[in-house]
């Protein structure tokens, strides 16, 4: 209702989802509360452009250093990066190699899953976190972290299929090199960003509703600053939607009324 006190509103939500995530099915995933945005809350848009880095190599430095950097700006509550290309490895199926080694797509799944530290599928019997644990000795306490074996798309085309039918024996077990192509490559994209009349990358600062524009936008700016020698080879627009330009101006003109009044 208007006049609700909105922080507490958020954390009496918060509460309820955390109950509720008991009762979903472990496939719809982990609900999420957005943050508190305002209809004015684009306080910048960046455009990211590079001519030594592909879109991929671009998107990791947006999001692993640019992002993480800005989004420790006092009043900022979110960047979305349009046109992100994050890398990922792929794995491209052929049919017609499932079918000439009698293998499932329910297989390849399970298989691919399974290889990995954090499972594809959430549903499946190999989704999971990391589980570490520890070993006590009689003096010490020995910490036991697991290592992935898999760091590459070489790695993981090198994974054999498991069996989906644990009763089911075959004498030569495909790996999922013979049923598809492994390789680095990115998520479908959903849209894009054009910056400069060239393929680029927007980040869109939003700001939570009771911080101050010119304060965020400043924040932005200098820790831009801060990062522009270290990000060689990276054309940074921080001019493409700046609103604080607007409320500079209008400072500017009404100071200017009152002196000639």
């Amino acid at each position: 209702k208007p006049g609700t006190d909105l922080m507490t509103a958020r954390q009496r939500v918060q509460e309820r989802i955390k109950l509720a995530i008991a009762e979903l099915p472990a496939s719809a995933g982990l609900p999420e509360t957005l943050q508190p945005l305002s209809s004015t809350s684009r306080v910048m848009k960046i455009g990211l452009t590079s001519k030594v880095h592909d879109l991929t190599e671009l998107s990791m430095i947006a999001y692993w250093t640019i992002k993480f950097r800005l989004m420790a700006v006092d009043g900022v509550a979110n960047i979305p990066i349009w046109g992100e290309r994050p890398r990922t490895v792929n794995v491209e199926i052929d049919p017609s190699l499932m079918s000439a080694h009698d293998v499932t797509l329910d297989e390849v799944l399970e298989s691919a899953t399974g290889a990995l530290d954090i499972g594809l599928l959430p549903y499946t019997e190999n989704a999971k976190t990391r589980i570490d644990g520890m070993l006590d000795t009689p003096n010490q306490r020995l910490v036991i972290h697991q290592v992935s074996p898999v760091l590459s798309p070489e790695d993981l085309a090198a994974v054999p299929i498991s069996q989906f039918d644990r009763r089911v024996r075959r004498p030569d077990v495909p790996r999922l090199a013979d049923l598809a192509t492994v390789k680095w490559g990115t998520r479908p994209l959903v849209g894009d960003a054009v910056i400069n009349d060239e393929g680029g990358l927007m980040m869109i600062v939003e700001k939570l509703p009771w911080a101050n524009t010119l304060d965020v936008t400043y924040g932005i700016e200098a820790a831009l600053e801060t990062l522009r020698p270290g990000l060689t080879g990276i054309e940074i627009d921080a001019r493409i939607f700046r609103p604080a330009t607007f409320i500079e101006m209008s400072m500017h003109n009404l100071a200017i009324s009152l002196i000639v009044g």
